[in-house]
């Protein structure tokens, strides 16, 4: 087979995502969405998160925004992940919300939205929650929810939690609910969210976004991408 024959017959899906979080700390969604990427058909993926911090002038919190931004940070970007807490029981109002916001965006993106909060994906554990709290035992006494989607508060479950997990732990030895909440979401197991529905919707969407292909980097800027930084640029701090 020729070099020519086995291109054409062997073409890899490479995939060079572009995060844009609600908050700094849900960066460590990142490589949990390269590893749905890769599971469900990419064969290279990468998923960057701008450091909108750094900036001189932060784009604040407009989703439009932040993506006009990324894009200029990463302009080989050819896939949109936007994370957006639902704040509900339904993600359809956000899904709008961004879907407005990349009106105007060519390249293809997936919308990453937990039911009421990123917090309800931490909650499927409790084994998971007590070794944050670099505890060796105890889960069986955490009173875990059965349904984290439908809890109207699932950080303040979560701090319940923490704090259950840490009780008769002295005050000076014990982990502040942050880096519990930020070693959950780094040590995130799918297998634990399988029954979640939004984690679920997120896997198929990627499947068919991958399914579909066409995953290029547009040959021209879209308007989503075009003259913040050239004007801004990068902090030097």
């Amino acid at each position: 087979m020729t070099k020519s024959n086995l291109s054409e017959t062997s073409v890899l899906t490479r995939v060079s995502a572009l995060l844009v979080c609600e908050g700094p700390t849900d960066e460590r969604l990142a490589p949990h969405l390269r590893t749905l990427l890769v599971q469900h058909g990419a064969d290279e993926a990468v998923v960057q998160c701008p450091e909108f911090r750094r900036l001189r002038s932060p784009p604040g919190h407009d989703v439009a925004a932040k993506v006009r931004v990324g894009l200029e940070l990463f302009p080989e970007t050819t896939l949109l992940f936007v994370h957006r807490d639902a704040d509900g029981r339904s993600g359809a109002a956000r899904r709008a919300e961004i879907t407005e916001a990349l009106a105007d965006c060519v390249r293809q993106w997936v919308a990453v939205i937990p039911i009421q909060a990123l917090e309800a994906w931490l909650l499927c554990s409790a084994d998971a929650i007590v070794a944050a709290c670099g505890r060796s035992g105890g889960s069986g006494s955490l009173s875990m929810p059965r349904d984290v989607e439908g809890l109207a508060d699932p950080k303040a479950t979560l701090r319940a939690l923490v704090d259950a997990a840490q009780a008769g732990v002295a005050r000076r030895r014990r982990r502040t609910f942050e880096e519990v909440r930020n070693y959950l979401l780094e040590q995130l197991d799918p297998d634990d969210l399988r029954s979640v529905p939004s984690w679920c919707a997120l896997a198929e969407e990627i499947a068919a976004t991958l399914r579909a292909g066409d995953l290029r980097r547009p040959a021209s800027q879209d308007r989503s991408g075009r003259g913040r930084m050239a004007k801004d640029g990068p902090s030097r701090r």
